[in-house]
């Protein structure tokens, strides 16, 4: 198949993690309550890569671009055109973790009405057992596919941008709250190729890029089948991401994704899907099931799809 113009300037960088215990990552617009996502979203893998940057470069937490004040996380969104994961399936087809909530105790006074905050023994209300969620996965290992735009990459980095970036990946480590350690087992980059509208794949993908399939699978989630060839039956879920956004003072929008595998326990999964006109999938070279879903390039660079 012929590469659309432009799909030459893609690269991927492939990061192998092992978490030490599992995870945990505050879902949009929580605040008293703190359920945890059960998968990473891109945002946050885009942090992660973007924390070492930062460190290397001497950026420090905030990065100032005109009137605007960013995350030091925007630095990896200049040259990522996508992010996504899967977890690798743990021997025996035993579950990846398991979903869990934690009660902690934390301040909850700025949560208070204003009249309680206001009376004479406020300490009543000033501290409440709270439900923290996380993702209980000890040893889990998780493969992380940045997909590149070179061209920006050598612009933010540097000629020297490809071994910088396996060097970056290899610092990484946490992916999501403090406390949520890994470890980088390899990072590597590698060529990307379009397959085509319709492919297998265990990466998640924007709902938006997804055509409807005829499945028997699950009729409220009718975008994805059972793959060729596979004894499997393919699941799926959809979740609600942030959009690629870092600028301190604006609220994004929120997306949603299609997730191969399973919610709880966290169970990994391949699927067959179909993108809509405009869009295409693209493997990584070497690399079985990760394949990833993109605007169709052209001469004009990519075109980012939130």
């Amino acid at each position: 198949m012929r590469s659309p113009t432009g799909a030459e300037d893609l690269e991927a960088l492939v990061v192998r993690v092992r978490f030490l215990w599992g995870f945990s990552i505050r879902r949009p617009s929580v605040s008293k309550a703190q359920p945890s996502y059960s998968t990473i979203p891109p945002t946050t893998l885009i942090g992660a890569l973007s924390a070492p940057i930062a460190v290397s470069k001497k950026y420090g937490e905030v990065v100032a671009r005109g009137k605007s004040i960013y995350s030091a996380s925007t630095i990896a969104m200049d040259f990522v055109a996508a992010a996504s994961l899967t977890f690798e399936e743990r021997r025996g087809r035993a579950p990846v973790g398991i979903y869990w909530e934690d009660l902690n105790r934390y301040a909850i006074h700025q949560f208070q009405r204003r009249e309680r905050r206001a009376e004479r023994e406020f300490w009543k209300y000033m501290f409440g057992a709270i439900g923290v969620g996380k993702i209980y996965a000890p040893d889990a290992i998780a493969k992380i596919v940045y997909i590149l735009d070179t061209a920006k990459a050598r612009s933010v980095l540097g000629d020297t941008w490809r071994s910088d970036l396996i060097r970056y990946a290899y610092q990484i480590t946490r992916i999501g709250s403090k406390e949520s350690l890994v470890a980088v087992e390899d990072a590597r980059l590698a060529r990307v190729k379009p397959v085509g509208r319709e492919f297998c794949t265990s990466l998640y993908q924007p709902l938006e890029y997804l055509e409807r399939l005829e499945s028997p699978y699950n009729p409220d989630i009718p975008y994805y089948a059972r793959c060729p060839g596979s004894e499997k039956v393919p699941e799926a879920y959809i979740e609600t991401f942030w959009e690629e956004s870092f600028e301190f003072g604006v609220q994004p929008g929120e997306k949603l994704y299609l997730v191969p595998g399973t919610r709880s326990p966290i169970m990994p999964g391949e699927i067959r899907i179909r993108v809509k006109q405009g869009y295409q999938g693209y493997e990584v070279e070497g690399e079985r099931g990760l394949i990833i879903a993109l605007p169709e390039r052209s001469s004009a660079g990519l075109r980012r799809g939130g």
